[in-house]
């Protein structure tokens, strides 16, 4: 193998290994996306929440990932799919 062949193989492991690194910290732009798209509807349900203060509501929304949360109130932990929050006063209950 000549040496220019050696080198543009070893140009390719890299990059490769590169993308493939990217991906598996990053994960795939569709879960990107999801990700997302999950947070926007969060935000959407909280500022719903917070427009009407005065009584109790029930807001859901469409998941595309499952959520174990964190100790933020904004990011409750969720299963994928359809999941609807009680809030009271503005603030989540269940």
């Amino acid at each position: 193998m000549s040496t220019d062949r050696l080198a543009a193989a070893g140009a390719f492991a890299v990059v490769a290994l590169g993308v493939s690194l990217g991906f598996a910290t990053l994960g795939t732009p569709a879960h990107q996306r999801a990700e997302a798209l999950d947070r926007a509807a969060l935000v959407s349900l909280y500022r719903r929440a917070a427009a009407d203060t005065s009584r109790r509501r029930v807001l859901c929304a469409d998941f595309r990932l499952r959520s174990s949360g964190s100790d933020a109130p904004s990011d409750p932990p969720h299963p994928a799919g359809h999941v609807c929050f009680t809030f009271e006063n503005g603030v989540r209950i269940r």
